[in-house]
């Protein structure tokens, strides 16, 4: 399926943040080529490759110009505070305190971002998640931050499958997907539907409590192993 800009917010996550919702570091990740799925405005592919792991990051957001994705990392930031400001008691305040610890946070992260973005262009690959541009069993660990679970309802179930195909043909160990729930905070129901797919049986599903809750309730991720 294609995405387009006005679907998702293009709200960047940090490397600190990707280290908690997936349970990496930068010893896990040591000597494996990892794919970031969906990695938007996040700078984890940025100070990644900056402390010497192999990361390379896919999004649509890609097929723009870094000037058109600070417009809307900019205006997806100004809504996404907003909102937040009038729901504030459906959120766990722990990691980043208040609104303006979430302002800072997000603005560093795409700020990151759109520095490596233009540096280093051959990071950053444009391309549909559910038809990905690289080779078989490519990348040793993908991890997918935001996307297939939490925007369920932008996906039909034949687009489910067909990127969890995908994930799984690019990926040699590994598949890590966070959140596991909807905007809506409710569990996704494709989850099961791709756990118990007849066709992904041989591949070993485990979910998990990650060491950063935002949305309450919504702290788990799908660990596939291939």
């Amino acid at each position: 399926m294609s995405i387009t800009l006005d679907q998702v917010a293009l709200v960047g996550r940090t490397y600190n943040e990707y280290k908690r919702m997936f349970d990496v570091t930068k010893e896990s990740l040591e000597g494996k080529k990892v794919l970031d799925v969906a990695a938007g405005v996040s700078s984890f592919c940025a100070i990644g490759n900056a402390v010497g792991l192999n990361i390379t990051a896919i999004d649509p957001a890609y097929y723009f110009m870094a000037d058109e994705i600070e417009t809307k990392a900019e205006e997806d930031l100004d809504t996404v505070l907003a909102k937040l400001a009038f729901n504030k008691s459906h959120y766990n305040w722990d990691f980043y305190h208040d609104i303006e610890g979430v302002r800072i946070s997000r603005f560093k992260a795409y700020q990151t971002f759109l520095k490596d973005y233009q540096s280093n262009p051959s990071n950053y690959i444009p391309g549909e998640v559910s038809k990905l541009p690289f080779e078989d069993k490519e990348f040793d660990t993908t991890l997918v931050s935001h996307l297939m679970f939490l925007y369920d309802h932008l996906f039909t179930e034949e687009e489910q499958i067909a990127t969890f195909r995908e994930l799984i043909r690019v990926t040699r160990n590994e598949i890590i997907i966070f959140p596991t729930k909807n905007l809506s905070g409710q569990n996704s129901k494709w989850v099961d539907l791709i756990i118990k797919n007849t066709e992904f049986l041989e591949h070993t599903f485990r979910l998990e409590k990650a060491q950063f809750e935002f949305q309450k309730g919504n702290s788990l991720r799908l660990r596939v192993t291939v």
